[in-house]
């Protein structure tokens, strides 16, 4: 609103009013709906709108991505408590990693 409200006449001078637009503008934006009943028309209007949908896209992404992974492994049953449990499989870890360093120590008959 501060950037829009002198030149561009779809936002308000009225600073409730106005305040009031901005935000709106803000949510329709970070949630990437883009009405376009409000647009920013200044340069540096554009820009802050611009860089508040880059951070509502990575905001979306990481929510997803938190819920993707917590519903996985939530469904994932853990069948390794110990050992014994990986007898007879094939095991892969990365070279040069804790896990390799223990999967060398540990000598099973």
């Amino acid at each position: 609103w501060l950037t829009e409200r002198k030149r561009n006449p779809m936002f308000s001078t009225h600073y409730a009013r106005g305040i009031w637009q901005g935000f709106w503008l803000a949510v329709v934006t970070f949630t990437t709906v883009g009405y376009g009943d409000k647009v920013a028309k200044t340069f540096l209007g554009r820009l802050m709108t611009h860089i508040w949908l880059l951070i509502g896209l990575v905001m979306y992404a990481v929510f997803v991505g938190l819920i993707t992974s917590n519903l996985t492994v939530d469904t994932i049953e853990l069948t390794v408590n110990s050992l014994d449990d990986l007898a007879g499989r094939a095991v892969g870890v990365m070279a040069g990693s804790l896990s390799f360093t223990v999967a060398r120590s540990v000598t099973r008959p």
